[in-house]
């Protein structure tokens, strides 16, 4: 039990008969271990010791007549170089990974195999792996009933030649669409679905033969609906089960702020975990735009975690989160590296996960050109589950030079929103010049998606009684919540102002100055520039933090 965190030592000798007692069979309700997979293409799952198997590649659509039997071929991998807690390298982890839609992140073949499924495309994920100069790789098993096999036959292996560490990765109950009907049939974590025992048992097995797969976590686990399967004495038998196994192999699940945060949560389930992974979300406001909270998070958390023995990993994304309105950019990336990485060299942090880097190339990242004119907009947005006030708002203002001379003024602009109807009044867009209204029009008044000048029929507006005679002026564009909501998501855009008889910095959001942009809470204001080439500029951007020159 050499570099166990102190409390899993006294869990795993007072525990030993529970676990004794998982390994004679015990399961996680009516899901069984050799359950056949759904889509009914692939043998049914081998749960016998390995050393007893004999697989044979070429029936599983592998490409090759070789066979896999008893123990695994060992490889030449020199050992991990690991400090005081086993499952962790020197330095901390620095890892990414795919995730629930995230877009190039994901690298798979591009031809089926004679099973009709996409396998991981092993050496060119590797190579992207190395190029990126991460020490471990998250591996999800998530997305194809095939992502087991690829693991335990392929990549782990070349994974190991490759010094990369892996953690496996298993979703819980609200992410597992499992079904006999193939059309209903989707993502789950395949062969053993739901039965985590089955899971440690074979997790455990493996990483017994392969020492770079040094750990592996749950997904959502605090999530609503996963809490009546992730009972404390359920997580006790399967995470003991796993440690009997092998020692050495650390568990962490994924956790958002809300119940990282939350000292009865952690008390419940702290005896059983190595580690907390922290999806950083600019908590609790659920956005991937400013990062400049991660380091006051962090803290937050670690004043927790540190009394409890737990571990804390860092997620930053670098792919979109679907609740939030703009995906992140390489400066918010950046950011966010940037203010972990302190904590991480320090000891405090076990490392950090860049969560979605894009590892397909260009042009799938999902910044979509969202202005009407050119590469940039303003955004004023509020995020789903992002509850506000009356009175709340996200503002841009900028103080605009004044001709006192021009015989007229007037301005001009370009706005739109998603909303496709709804309940009003709540969330209502304005432009002020120096305090005054000048034009107002609910969310829900107006087609999806469209540009509008304006009102539909009104075009530039006349200002000239309110800027005559004056040399600057505070112009201020927002939205505002005329009253609170509890959920009711919305992103604003503006773009293309133009003016005659005063002068607009950045009227077409082609940058970032120009504007002072502010919120509260849950709304917010943000330039938002696409990039044609963000993909690049993300992946550039981790590969200097894990990789500098």
């Amino acid at each position: 039990m050499n570099g166990w965190r102190p409390h899993q030592v006294a869990v795993a000798l007072t525990s030993l008969a529970v676990g004794l007692g998982a390994m004679s069979g015990m399961r996680a309700g009516p899901l069984s271990a050799t359950d056949q997979r759904s889509d009914g293409e692939l043998p049914p799952a081998d749960v016998r010791p390995v050393s007893q198997r004999t697989v044979d590649a070429a029936s599983l659509g592998l490409g090759g007549p070789a066979k896999v039997t008893g123990t695994p071929e060992s490889t030449s991998r020199p050992p991990v170089s690991r400090g005081a807690t086993p499952w962790l390298p020197d330095g901390g982890v620095e890892a990414t990974m795919t995730g629930g839609n995230t877009i190039g992140a994901d690298v798979r073949e591009t031809a089926p195999r004679s099973d009709g499924f996409l396998h991981i495309d092993t050496p060119r994920l590797v190579k992207r792996l190395k190029d990126l100069g991460v020490n471990t790789y998250v591996y999800g098993i998530w997305d194809s009933p095939t992502d087991w096999d690829d693991l335990r036959l392929e990549f782990l292996p070349a994974a190991d030649r490759a010094h990369i560490d892996v953690w496996v990765y298993l979703v819980p109950p609200t992410e597992c669409s499992d079904s006999a009907d193939r059309l209903r049939a989707g993502r789950c974590s395949r062969p053993f679905k739901l039965d985590f025992i089955a899971w440690a048992r074979e997790i455990s097995a493996l990483s017994s033969r392969y020492q770079n797969l040094s750990a592996w976590a749950i997904d959502d686990f605090s999530i609503p609906g996963n809490a009546a399967l992730f009972t404390p004495e359920y997580v006790q038998t399967f995470t003991q089960l796993a440690k009997q196994t092998n020692p050495d192999l650390g568990f962490y699940l994924t956790t958002y702020f809300s119940a990282a945060s939350n000292p009865a949560f952690l008390d419940k389930y702290a005896p059983y975990l190595d580690g907390i992974i922290y999806p950083f979300l600019d908590d609790p406001n659920w956005n991937n735009h400013r990062a400049s909270t991660a380091d006051d998070r962090i803290r937050d958390l670690l004043a927790l975690t540190k009394p409890r023995a737990l571990g804390l990993v860092f997620m930053a994304y670098a792919n979109r989160y679907l609740a939030a309105m703009l995906p992140p950019t390489a400066g918010y990336v950046d950011e966010a590296l940037s203010l972990a990485e302190p904590m991480v060299r320090s000891g405090d942090l076990d490392g950090i996960i860049a969560y979605g880097t894009p590892l397909d190339g260009d042009g799938q990242h999902d910044l979509r050109r969202g202005g009407m004119w050119g590469d940039g907009r303003l955004s004023l947005h509020l995020p789903a589950w992002s509850p506000t006030h009356a009175g709340e708002a996200a503002v841009a203002t900028q103080v605009v030079s004044v001709d006192p001379d021009a015989p007229r003024y007037e301005l001009s602009f370009w706005e739109t929103d998603g909303q496709d109807g709804g309940p009003a009044p709540y969330h209502a867009k304005q432009v002020l010049l120096d305090g005054q209204v000048i034009w107002e029009r609910d969310a829900t008044d107006q087609l999806p998606g469209v540009w509008v000048n304006g009102h539909d029929w009104q075009g530039r507006i006349d200002v000239t009684d309110i800027l005559r005679g004056k040399t600057s002026a505070e112009l201020t564009v927002r939205l505002l919540e005329k009253n609170g909501v509890s959920y009711f998501p919305v992103d604003v855009a503006f773009d293309h102002f133009q003016s005659l008889g005063f002068e607009i910095a950045n009227p077409d959001f082609e940058q970032s100055g120009g504007w002072k942009v502010s919120g509260v809470a849950n709304l917010n204001a943000v330039i938002h520039l696409y990039h044609e080439d963000e993909s690049s500029r993300i992946f550039e951007t981790v590969r200097r933090h894990f990789r500098p020159e």
